[in-house]
């Protein structure tokens, strides 16, 4: 029987081994920069762009809530569905293990 800190162990490994990291900053900014961009003088920029230059605080802080939409491991983020869908897995082949015994 596994204990579930070496079930979490094995969910860890197979989402580093077969998932693809997101740059969730960049999800980030083209989030911010759809809804166009700000000008300045007569000059355009990305609306993330101005945020992070003007107010590096509420930027990071906007970061920092949107990546709560993702799964972080290890400074890395993942989709949660993704990464959902492995927990599934294999927390489904442990329960067929402990039931094979």
């Amino acid at each position: 029987m596994k204990t579930q800190k070496e079930i979490d162990s094995i969910i860890d490994e197979r989402i580093q081994e077969e998932l693809t990291a997101l740059d969730v900053e960049s999800l980030y900014n083209e989030a911010l920069d759809e809804q166009g961009e700000v000008n300045i003088c007569g000059m355009s920029y990305s609306q993330s762009h101005v945020l992070k230059e003007v107010d590096p605080i509420a930027y990071r802080c906007g970061l920092n809530d949107f990546t709560s939409d993702y799964y972080e491991l290890d400074g890395l983020y993942y989709e949660n569905d993704e990464v959902d869908a492995i927990r599934e897995e294999v927390e489904s082949e442990a329960e067929e293990d402990e039931s094979e015994q």
